[in-house]
Formats: structure tokens, sequence, C-alpha cells
């Protein structure tokens, strides 16, 4: 059984045509890398229960409120020390120190228990 030229110049361009393809992904993913994992950083942030839209909490002991959560930013505003907005990169979350205040905790006016009605 003999292979005709033709159809070895068929499969090679076939196979050339997905390495470069292949390729060419890897690259584009590669020069995308860090955007994609800052938006994926901004959704796992967006999707974890700890943090609200203009819920209060503490930025490295300061008082703040996030108050826009977009694709590739947080932005929390500033209370009481400087009434400043603070933009920062979804990268830098992790480096963040965020602590959520607590209904009826220390930092908080005291409230009435919810009552339901």
């Amino acid at each position: 059984m003999e292979v005709d030229p033709a159809q070895l110049e068929g499969i090679f361009k076939g196979l050339v045509g997905w390495v470069a393809g292949l390729f060419a992904l890897g690259a584009l993913l590669l020069l995308f890398r860090s955007t994609i994992e800052s938006v994926v950083a901004g959704w796992l942030f967006r999707r974890g229960s700890e943090v609200c839209l203009d819920q209060p909490i503490l930025i490295g002991g300061r008082p703040a409120r996030l108050i826009r959560s977009g694709i590739l930013t947080q932005v929390f505003y500033m209370e009481k020390d400087r009434g400043s907005k603070m933009i920062v990169p979804n990268s830098q979350l992790c480096t963040l120190t965020l602590e959520v205040r607590l209904l009826n905790g220390p930092l908080m006016e005291k409230r009435p228990p919810h009552t339901d009605g």
C-alpha cells in the first residue's frame, strides 16, 4: 500500500495548521495572563459572601466601605480619616487585610435586635 505524496502533503499541512493554532492560542494566553488572573480574582471576590457592596469593613484598621466592584478593580470609600476612595486592582486583593465589622460589635453602635415583622 503506497501513500500518495499529495495525501501526505495534505496531512502535513493540516498538522502544521493545527500546531500553529495551538501555538497562537498559547501565546495569547501568556500575553493576557495577568488580565485573566485579575478578572478571575475579581470574580472570586464578588462571588464570596464575606464582603458585600456598601458593607462597613476595616482595611488595615481604617474604616471603609466597598462601593464598586469592577472586572479589574475594587473601589473602597475610606471613611472618617480621609474621605477619599481607594482603587485596588484585583491582583492586589490578596495583599489587603480586610476585616468585616460584626453587628453589635465593639466598633459599631449598639443596635436593637432584629425582629421579623
